[in-house]
């Protein structure tokens, strides 16, 4: 059995654009990112793909709503990321929302961008990194 790598993706994947603290209504978040098109950071990117290339499954766990889940493909692909699944857990309690989300998908590994949410999610036992 393969592991399993979860990423966040906005802060993480992205420079800019959005992130999960941001605060509004699931349709206005939506037009935040059709406004603000954020930005690929290529050097994680890269690193992604690499664990993708290297055998690992690879999911995206991001703090966006299900609203913007076309949107966020389309970005995905855009950029050639490779990926196995896109988890979409906003909002609300983002933290203990991406906690149930890799303990019920057996997630081996989280890499994000927020030192507060890989803190978290270390305190209850999951394998998370901060770059």
């Amino acid at each position: 059995m393969k592991a399993i790598i979860a990423v966040d993706l906005d802060g993480f994947l992205t420079t800019y654009g959005p992130t999960g603290r941001l605060r509004l209504p699931d349709f206005l978040y939506f037009l935040a990112l059709m406004v603000y098109r954020p930005k690929p950071n290529r050097e994680n990117i890269i690193r992604v793909n690499s664990f993708k290339d290297a055998g690992y499954e690879v999911v995206i766990l991001s703090a966006r709503p299900e609203i913007t889940r076309s949107i966020t493909k389309r970005w995905l692909r855009k950029y050639d990321i490779k990926v196995d699944d896109v988890v979409l857990v906003g909002p609300g309690n983002v933290r203990e929302k991406k906690l149930t989300a890799l303990k019920e998908r057996e997630i081996n590994y989280y890499f994000g961008d927020s030192g507060r949410t890989v803190n978290y999610l270390s305190k209850k036992g999951v394998i998370a990194y901060k770059i």
